[in-house]
């Protein structure tokens, strides 16, 4: 089985050369397809990155060009690492469970 390779906020703004803020404002605008994970984390498929520079005119990195098509699962580890960049940056509130009796 294989899945499409996506790419996160962090990743994306890198490549578009935008800010983070940015990449999610044209999330919320239907400028760029993605899907929410759980945690609330962003991710955006290859395919819509790719025509969303293209259709746009962005030079096309070639860590995009070059990862485009289809991916194994063992690719689930690489993401998994792309996740821990995100939460590293972001701003996240903990809840710490009361201790039981």
């Amino acid at each position: 089985m294989s899945i499409e390779k996506a790419f996160t906020t962090g990743q994306v703004s890198r490549y578009c050369q935008v800010s983070r803020a940015t990449v999610l404002k044209w999330i919320r605008q239907d400028y760029l397809q993605a899907y929410t994970i759980p945690g609330g984390y962003h991710r955006v498929p290859r395919s819509s990155l790719l025509c969303f520079m293209q259709e746009y005119q962005m030079p096309v990195p070639s860590e995009v060009e070059a990862s485009w098509g289809e991916t194994s699962l063992d690719e689930a580890a690489l993401d998994e690492a792309a996740r821990s960049e995100d939460r590293s940056t972001e701003t996240r509130a903990f809840l710490v469970p009361s201790p039981t009796a």
